[in-house]
Formats: structure tokens, sequence, C-alpha cells
């Protein structure tokens, strides 16, 4: 099939054109090849042969001796197609509803498995030709044909509204005890004893496709896929265990084990991606964090080859200012003069060596770029941006005791120790500082990036909701009881934002209970309530509840040790299946990154802060 002409159109082509004849009978083991078949379907002879319903040969078998005596004992089979419409469908042990995915195959590719039945004892079904025309067509039946098996299909058939279907006639209808009896259990086993495709299955069905060059458009259409799936099957292809994992864990579909079968050389994350994606929200975070730990590790590997690649010592070591760790980094040690020591003046020594670190850098508003944000003007360092994944090589000394004891000073054993831990508290808050505000300047840029995200969630999640979620009540009836600050201050504005979720126009301006803007929006949000079943009153009233806590979080919100006052809205939102970032969960007093469920455990004391 050329690609770009569309599986779907494909598919419809080849399964609209008629048959040619109306049956052929297969009444022994020996069957002339009928040359030029039409897709499996017979090429007419002419009308004659449509209005005399005359039988026609389509394979040759030249069946083994014991094989002819089996046949001989087999009654006659046809093989005929048939008007959907004209098939009897009233007697069968399933009450057949098609699902919108076969309807829709049916309607693309025709029904590609015959249905089996049996003929009544009205009479035989006849195909009629139109008047002048050398078109098959089909008139209303002298006879009934009535389905045993394939119900489904032939419905869908008449919903699709591509009406023309192979079916197999095994013979007339019998009307005896053992024949009915024979009947239901043989529609019972038929529905019964089926497997459909794994997910593992579909998956390779999409990669096939992609190696026979078909677009992924093309893919998704023929499949009835969504094109990520398509995506996702492919990438879960070129994985050495993701179709097993696949078919593994009945929980994960082709997306999700897509995503886990990226790590598959590490069982430990797989295992932990897992039991993530069991207890539900956070997977992505967890990925993430993972890619961003690979991604680092990549770029520290990068950077020490080409430091090995010049001749240079590249160590493991802790380092550090002072000289109470393993290396030391030049630029702290003094000659015996109390001198710094230059980096090019410590190639010498045999403890010269370098580390792979991260060096935070600090892009100001004019592109300028800077290792020590106190060197940009005042009113630049707000709005300068900290540059993630920036690796140097950092030159330190491993025997920096033995080769760099400092300054010869005269000092007591007291006055040494008081010096040098003084310097090590020095060295300490120095090397703090600087990581904490590259920490807080990254914190507050995925903080940002966040908050659309999750008020998106909320509005779609919650809000829209006609009956309120599970925990919904034991969360209302806490924060209601605690009444913390940013419930008070909602209701003392007149709820701005639970006004912007719910569609009610606000006055963005109207902020204070003093301000007469306020009274109309708080009339509007009581009209919500009326005509409304008591679920959805109280979706509104948690609704309220949450836009309160969204309101009340800043950029502060995630830099408290034990979370903030609004944790409990937070763990809320994890717990519905809020993928939360890093600084969320730290905002909720959660770890950065768990990955044992039990990490997200609520603790016992829920009260607000």
């Amino acid at each position: 099939m050329p690609c770009g002409t569309g599986v779907s159109a494909a598919l419809r082509h080849t399964h609209s054109q008629p048959p040619a004849v109306v049956a052929q009978s297969l009444t022994g083991p020996k069957f002339r090849r009928q040359e030029g078949a039409n897709n499996g379907r017979p090429k007419a002879d002419g009308p004659a042969a449509w209005q005399n319903g005359a039988s026609h040969v389509v394979a040759e078998v030249h069946a083994a001796p014991d094989l002819e005596q089996m046949a001989a004992l087999v009654p006659e089979w046809r093989l005929e197609w048939h008007d959907a419409r004209t098939l009897l469908t009233d007697r069968n042990v399933r009450k057949a509803q098609p699902d919108a995915d076969l309807i829709a195959s049916v309607g693309t590719s025709g029904v590609l498995q015959p249905i089996v039945a049996v003929r009544t004892a009205e009479g035989q079904s006849v195909f009629l030709t139109r008047e002048g025309e050398g078109e098959p067509a089909m008139a209303t039946a002298e006879g009934k044909t009535r389905v045993r098996y394939g119900e489904s299909r032939t419905m869908a058939a008449i919903i699709s509204e591509n009406y023309l279907v192979p079916v197999i006639v095994t013979g007339p209808e019998g009307d005896d005890k053992a024949e009915e009896i024979a009947r239901i259990i043989n529609q019972r086993s038929e529905n019964t004893y089926r497997q459909g495709m794994k997910d593992s299955e579909h998956a390779d069905a999409a990669y096939q496709l992609s190696l026979l060059g078909v677009s992924e458009t093309d893919i998704a259409e023929g499949l009835r896929m969504q094109k990520t799936q398509v995506r996702a099957a492919k990438k879960l292809a070129k994985t050495e265990g993701g179709a097993a994992m696949l078919d593994e864990h009945e929980d994960l579909d082709i997306l999700t084990a897509a995503k886990i079968a990226e790590f598959e050389d590490d069982p430990e994350r797989v295992r932990s991606l897992l039991i993530r994606h069991r207890t539900g929200g956070g997977l992505d975070s967890l990925i993430r964090h993972y890619k961003d730990l690979d991604k680092r590790a990549a770029t520290v590997a990068k950077v020490k080859a080409a430091l090995e690649s010049q001749g240079l010592t590249v160590t493991e070591a802790r380092a550090s200012w002072d000289r109470y760790n393993e290396a030391r980094y030049v630029t702290a040690l003094k000659d015996e003069n109390g001198d710094g020591i230059s980096v090019e003046q410590h190639t010498e020594c045999p403890g010269h060596a370098f580390i792979v670190k991260e060096v935070p850098y600090y892009k100001a508003p004019d592109g300028t770029l800077t290792s020590d944000l106190d060197m940009l003007p005042a009113d630049e360092r707000d709005g300068a941006e900290p540059v993630e994944g920036r690796y140097e090589g950092v030159a330190v000394c491993t025997q920096h005791i033995e080769c760099h004891p400092g300054p010869v000073r005269q000092l007591t054993e007291a006055d040494r120790a008081a010096a040098e831990e003084a310097e090590r508290r020095e060295a300490e808050r120095k090397e703090a500082a600087s990581i904490d505000r590259s920490r807080v300047m990254k914190g507050n840029k995925e903080w940002d990036a966040a908050v659309s995200r999750r008020r998106a969630f909320v509005k779609k999640e919650l809000v829209s909701r006609m009956t309120p979620p599970p925990g919904a009540v034991e969360y209302l009836t806490k924060e209601l009881l605690v009444s913390q600050y940013a419930l008070c201050d909602s209701f003392k504005d007149g709820h701005p934002l639970a006004a912007d979720w719910l569609g009610v126009a606000a006055d963005s301006s109207a902020q204070y209970s003093g301000d007469s803007r306020i009274a109309p929006r708080r009339s509007a949000l009581e009209q919500l309530a009326d005509d409304v079943s008591d679920k959805r009153r109280q979706v509104l009233l948690l609704t309220v509840v949450l836009a309160a806590n969204e309101k009340a979080l800043n950029r502060q919100s995630w830099r408290n040790k034990d979370g903030c006052g609004q944790r409990n809205y937070l763990r809320f939102l994890i717990a519905r299946g809020y993928d939360a970032c890093g600084t969320e969960r730290l905002a909720a007093g959660l770890p950065e990154f768990a990955e044992d469920p039990a990490d997200d455990a609520t603790p016992a004391d829920t009260d607000a802060a």
C-alpha cells in the first residue's frame, strides 16, 4: 500500500467491491482454482450466474486419504454474501451490543471474519441484478438465514451501513431438542472462550506498520490509536523488555510502559516507578528527576573525559574550603607567608588534581554570565536567572595537609584551634550561601512554572465535577474547623479566585470587604447553589476552600522545612492524582523526590500550621 493514501481508505476500497457470485459450494475434497480472485472474492461470470445462484469453485485442495474420509462426514457448507439487514438475530444466548471500535472497524474494513448461520425452513436467499446494469445488488430475500455466531458483527455492519457481509451457512436449521441444546452450549462457548489482543501485541502491530513506512497519522487512523500511543509503541519495541513488562503488569498501558521501559537497565528505578504508578500521582515527576540525574551524570562524564585527555588527574574525593576533608580547593590554600596560591603555581604539587562540580552561574538581564552574583549591579541581581547544568573542573589538592600547612605562626594550641574553627565555619558559610542562593533561584523558577499547571488541574479535575471526589468531606471538615488565615482572608475578599474558577465575572480591583463591588460577586456565587444537587453544592464549597488555599500560596511556601500552611491543600491534590513538582512537594511537607509511597503518607496531625 503506498504511504500517504491512508490505511482506512485502502481498506474501505478493497472491501467495498461487490462479490461476483452468491455462494461457493464446497462439497468435495478437491476443488479447481478460479484464477483472478478479487481480494478473496471471486469475479462475476455474468448476470446469469447471479440470478441463478450458481455455485463457484474457488480453491484446489489435495487432501490426504484420511482427510478425504473425514470430508465425507462433514455436511455441506456454503460461503455466501448477504445483506446484513436480512439476517435473523433472534436466537442467541448473548445480547449483542457492538462497541464503537467494532462498529468503526466494520465500517472501514468490512466484516473480516465470516458470520456463521443456518438456513431456516422458508427457503434460500437470492441475489438479483439491477435491470440494465452489470453490477450485483440485493433484493428482498425469498428465504431466511439465521445467525448462529457473529451477531455483534452483523449489528455492527448494519449500524455502520456497510451491509455486505460474508456468511458461512452450515446447513438447515434443526428443530429438535438436541439441536437446541447444542446451539445454546456452542453459542456460550463461542462467546466465552476467546481472548483479546494484549497491549504488547497492539504495540507490535503499530511498530510493524512503521517499519513498512506507514506514517504515524495513518497508523493511528488504521488501528484507532492515539498518535502518542503510536510513538510510545515504537519506543517500546526498541527496548529489550518493554513488551514483557507490558504483559507482566496488567495495570500498565502502552504510554506508561514506554516511559518506564526507558530505565530497564536499572531494576531499582523500574521498581520505584512501578510503585509510583500504582499508588497514583508523581510518576512523571520521578521520571523527570531520574532524567535530570542521568543528564547530570553524562555531563560530568564528558567534563571528566576532557580533563583526562589533557593528562590531568580527576579525583572523586570530597573537597571543601577548609582543611578537614580529603581535598581542599587550591584557591583556599596559603603558602608559608600567608599568601594565596594560584592554580598555575600548584601544578607541580604531587596532590594537584581536579574534581568535577556544578558551578553556579547567573545570567543578567543584559545576557552577561557570571559565577558571582555579587559582581552584578544591585538593581540587576533580582532579575538574574540561574543557569543550570554548567559543570567544570575545579583544581584541588589531595595532599594539602602535608604540602600546604599554611603560614608559620607562633600561636598557642587554643588560638590555633579557634582560628581553624573560625576558618572552617566561614568556608562552610560561603559555600552554603552560594548553594542556597542557587537553589532558591532554581526553586522559584520551578514554582512559578507550576502555578498555571496546578490551577488548571484543580479547575478540570475538581471544580467541574458534579459530585465531590473521594476524601473531600474529611478535607473540608478539617479546613473549616481550623479556619486558618487563608480561608478567613478569602471570605473577607469575596472569594475572587473561586469566582474566577466558577466562571463568575469578578472585578479584580475589588479586594476588601468594605468595597461595594464585592457584593455582586457574592450574590452571583450564591446563585450557583440554586437548582443543583446537594453533591454539587459540596463541590462549590470545596471550590471556595481550594481557591482560598491556592491564593495564599507564594514563592516562600516551598522553603519551610515542614511545609507551608497550605500543605493539606497540596496533599489533597496529590492524593487526587496531581503530579506535583519538587518544590510543590516540599511545600506539602513531603520529600522532594519520593521513591517510596510511604514517603507521601499524610501524618496523623493534619492541622494547618
